[in-house]
């Protein structure tokens, strides 16, 4: 019986080493995603973008703060971090490609009684054991090529969180500015909205008017100042975000605000949609999970077959120092330890991680989806936000026109409050949302930038360590 089972295990081994040349053999090209990818995307410009892409917007003290995010924030950090891990478990995956070596030592003392003298025996032992397990199916070599492909993935997820950070950056603080502008425009309108006032109190003590019109700008007025409020409290909270994203805590920054919207830069060549998805870190970050996933297939199939493994074992022992190397003895063996009856484990094991590169392929496709759908996305939002803040303009003008003809037939008695307030208001609250909408644009901006981004090259985690004691020295 034995000799049959040893005769089917022989056949079972020569069919699964043909699997597995095909299985090692399978690996998903990554110029040919698991998606249909158009040639060409709907809008393009013929400028290039620069690999650092806030610099388009030609904003020094941006510059400065992107320098200063990407050797500090406390995410970016963490990310290199993972990459020692995954380095490290590719290490320990790839150590059992070579031999295994324990050396042992020891010493002991025994005494024994004769008669009426007492004897003492002193023994010394050192032995070496050696063990090397055969690759033969390639399970070893599919561990170790999943542990590198998991470290080239925490290298793009590294990226990732670096243009993450870039983008979240930008938006921040140029909201900041946004917002510092529309403070700006709220105080002034403040100061109009009080000079109105003054006109409209004149005008009621000479009975040109009644006290309801008075009351009504002092509440325009008021209304005023709560926005006014509502953007300061803005500027704290944007701060603090700022600071965050730099390592620092709140309260411990400064930033201009006095820097305004940038001037948007001419539209970058967005070129080919493939160029985008090799390019972009998400991307390659899960191509290489996919390529893991798969090596982690081969290595569950190969789980299922034979392990031999040789061992070599050396051991001496002697009462001194000068006799322990005269005598050794010496073993090889070579064993072999094959599933016979494991309840079907192997095989579900199998099965799972077939599951799991199935996943990683829909995760693929899914991840380059969504990079070609944000390129797109960004450049239908930049040209209609264009359209709307040209027609937020034009409104705005019109608005200022009728505000100073309104404003004149209001003195003149011609026109009554209701209408000139209507307009006021009216005025006052197109010019802060042309600010918004200008803000909108740079947002659409940046989004295309984010979503066209590559690989950007930074500091080493060496200098990085000596920027955080560089900053905490500053606080302290």
């Amino acid at each position: 019986m034995i000799h049959g089972i040893l005769k089917g295990r022989t056949l079972l081994s020569i069919s699964i080493l043909m699997v597995l040349s095909g299985c090692a053999g399978y690996h998903p090209a990554m110029e040919s995603p698991p998606v249909e990818i158009p040639s060409e995307f709907s809008i393009s410009g013929n400028m290039t973008a620069p690999v650092l892409w806030w610099q388009a917007f030609k904003d020094r003290q941006l510059m400065e703060l992107e320098c200063r995010a990407l050797t500090a924030n406390m995410d970016v950090l963490s990310a290199w971090t993972r990459i020692e891990q995954a380095e490290a478990a590719a290490r320990k995956a790839g150590a059992e490609l070579y031999p295994w070596i324990d050396v042992s030592a020891g010493a002991s003392h025994q005494t024994s009684r004769n008669g009426n003298r007492y004897e003492n025996t002193d023994t010394l032992s050192l032995g070496a054991v050696a063990s090397y397990e055969l690759d033969l199916w390639g399970r070893i070599r599919k561990g170790r090529e999943a542990a590198e492909m998991n470290v080239l993935a925490a290298e793009a997820d590294l990226d990732t969180a670096r243009i993450t950070l870039s983008a979240e950056l930008a938006l921040a603080y140029f909201e900041l500015q946004g917002t510092a502008m529309q403070l700006h425009v709220i105080q002034r309108q403040i100061k109009e909205n009080l000079a109105s006032l003054d006109i409209i109190s004149a005008m009621y003590e000479y009975g040109q008017t009644d006290i309801i019109d008075t009351l009504q700008q002092k509440q325009a007025v008021e209304s005023t100042k709560a926005q006014e409020i509502e953007k300061k409290k803005s500027i704290d909270l944007l701060k603090n975000q700022l600071a965050v994203l730099l390592g620092c805590s709140p309260g411990t920054i400064h930033i201009r605000q006095d820097a305004g919207l940038p001037s948007i830069p001419p539209l970058p060549d967005t070129g080919v949609p493939l160029d985008i998805v090799n390019r972009r870190p998400d991307c390659r970050s899960a191509f290489f999970r996919l390529k893991a996933a798969n090596a982690r297939l081969a290595q569950a199939v190969a789980e299922q077959y034979p392990r031999i493994s040789l061992s070599a074992s050396a051991d001496t022992s002697a009462s001194s120092t000068g006799d322990l190397f005269e005598n050794w003895l010496a073993t090889l063996a070579a064993n072999i330890l094959t599933p016979v009856f494991e309840g079907g484990r192997l095989k579900a094991g199998v099965e799972q991680a077939q599951a799991e590169a199935r996943q990683a392929l829909y995760d693929y496709g899914s991840t380059v989806l969504t990079a070609i759908r944000e390129v797109e996305d960004a450049l239908a939002r930049e040209a209609r936000q264009r359209e709307i803040l040209d027609n937020m303009e034009k409104r705005l003008e019109l608005s200022r026109r009728s505000m100073e003809q309104i404003t004149e037939q209001y003195k003149a008695g011609t026109v009554e409050f209701l209408r000139f307030l209507a307009t006021e208001l009216s005025t006052d609250t197109l010019e802060t949302k042309v600010i918004t909408e200008k803000l909108k644009l740079v947002e659409a901006r940046i989004a295309l930038y984010r979503a066209m981004a590559g690989p950007i090259t930074v500091p080493s985690p060496a200098s990085q360590d000596q920027g955080i004691r560089s900053n905490q020295e500053s606080q302290e």
